[in-house]
């Protein structure tokens, strides 16, 4: 009994921290992986969007509750696999953003930049520390990972129930953890405040809106069953950044050096 006790711990170990895959003798580098539930389909996630040429080139959350303004224009030649738009923070050890950097998700769960990396840098992060991540989609709530992550090292949010911050974070669906769909507005509290985004425009078709829960540009009654499904939950605080939380940014765009 001890001998098996002992490998499943091992195991467990395995599963919850991250790894080091990426290199970079310059700057703070990590590679990231998460599902989210709407777009979850149990073998991947479909690009839709992109199907239906509905998907903006450049990051879409500048008018919205994040207020993000990078300029992260697609470029990358892999399009075909591109889901959607998402914001990833890097968070110190009070939890407080300092940087933030607008990614692709793609169809396999890997957050890449506009350029197609899979290894992702932050360019204004002291490279020697390790820090939380937290990952933002205007439409899913969002989540933090539960332990910091150092340069150089990949964080899967997908492997374990362990891997976020808080208490039924994650939704297990065929066979992965997923970030649970139906925080429409952004406000990471899944409520009637959503419902009242979809009901104010429940039969648009073919147009890109937050509160498309499955990513299939069509808004109807499957999307609402996703927002019942979750009503009540309580995601991370968003992904707002300010001067104030990121001391060390010069300004909010992020461009290649």
């Amino acid at each position: 009994m001890k001998k098996i006790t002992f490998f499943f711990l091992f195991i467990f170990s395995m599963n919850i921290h991250a790894q080091n895959v990426c290199e970079n003798e310059d700057f703070y580098t990590i590679k990231l992986k998460a599902y989210f539930e709407g777009f979850w389909n149990g073998s991947n996630m479909p690009n839709t969007y992109i199907d239906k040429n509905v998907l903006p080139f450049m990051q879409p959350y500048q008018e919205t509750i994040y207020g993000y303004v990078g300029v992260e224009t697609i470029q990358t030649a892999d399009t075909d696999n591109v889901v959607d738009w998402a914001i990833v923070c890097i968070r110190d050890k009070t939890q407080q953003v300092i940087s933030q950097r607008g990614l692709l998700i793609m169809s396999d769960g890997r957050l890449v930049t506009y350029l197609g990396d899979e290894c992702i840098k932050f360019f204004d992060v002291e490279k020697t520390g390790s820090y939380f991540i937290s990952v933002h989609h205007l439409g899913h709530l969002g989540v933090m990972s539960s332990i910091k992550v150092a340069d150089g090292e990949e964080f899967d949010f997908s492997n374990s129930v362990e891997k976020v911050m808080g208490e039924q974070q994650l939704n297990y669906d065929k066979g992965k953890y997923v970030i649970p769909v139906g925080d429409f507005n952004g406000d990471q509290i899944i409520n009637n405040l959503d419902y009242n985004e979809w009901a104010n425009q429940n039969t648009a078709v073919n147009q890109y809106l937050f509160h498309d829960a499955d990513g299939n540009a069509i808004i109807n009654n499957l999307d609402y069953n996703f927002w019942t499904k979750n009503r009540s939950k309580i995601g991370y605080e968003r992904a707002k950044l300010t001067k104030k939380d990121c001391p060390y940014c010069q300004d909010y765009e992020y461009i290649e050096p």
